[in-house]
């Protein structure tokens, strides 16, 4: 439904939806700001566009904007949103009611969660660290996806800067198959080293037996 150009806010809002493009879980957030406003590319602009911007979307257009608003000068504010890619209103609020994963961590280190009904863990490393008895010794993704007995781990650099990553596992496993990137100690913890050097960001997998 079209609507004029508004700017306000909601205290606690548990979602929101933009219709046709998405809808917004909120996990975290006091305070949500809400603006629809027109923008316009300006001709002045357009040679700092790195693709060609199409006749159609030169011209004033309604956009949406949508923020966790943790006013001025905070300090140690967290937020947390799940995105639900071209879900309407009635899927979100339902989304909502009761939303299917866990935060493990929410720090500036490591952001992680885990969705225990598909058995994935997802941790993003901002620097060292440790969470969920998952560490790495670099900045780094890893994921692990847990089903009948076995374990897929994948590990991601995405700076293009490290090497090698070595992260640890506090679980004894078995090797069934690792990626020709990768070597695997395996005791009572499981150690990785993943060569990452001109990865390019691609994530590489090794595949456990849980013991």
């Amino acid at each position: 439904m079209q609507t004029a150009p508004f700017d306000c806010n909601f205290e606690n809002p548990s979602y929101a939806t933009v219709e046709g493009f998405a809808g917004y879980v909120f996990l975290d957030a006091e305070r949500v700001s809400v603006s629809k406003y027109m923008y316009e590319v300006l001709p002045e602009n357009l040679e700092h566009y790195m693709t060609e911007i199409p006749e159609y979307a030169r011209g004033a257009r309604p956009f949406a904007e949508i923020m966790i608003n943790h006013g001025k000068n905070p300090k140690n504010a967290t937020y947390a949103y799940a995105v639900l890619p071209y879900a309407d209103e009635e899927k979100t609020a339902l989304y909502a009611k009761s939303v299917p994963f866990e935060i493990l961590s929410n720090t500036p280190v490591c952001p992680a969660v885990r969705k225990a009904s598909v058995g994935i863990t997802a941790i993003v490393f901002y620097e060292a660290g440790e969470c969920a008895g998952i560490s790495a010794d670099k900045a780094c993704i890893v994921t692990l996806t847990e089903s009948e007995g076995v374990l897929k781990v994948k590990v991601c650099e995405p700076t293009n800067k490290e090497d090698f990553v070595t992260v640890r596992i506090a679980r004894a496993l078995s090797p069934v198959a690792l990626d020709r990137h990768i070597s695997a100690e395996c005791t009572d913890v499981t150690t990785l080293t993943v060569e990452t050097e001109l990865s390019v960001g691609e994530g590489y997998e090794a595949e456990f037996k849980i013991k």
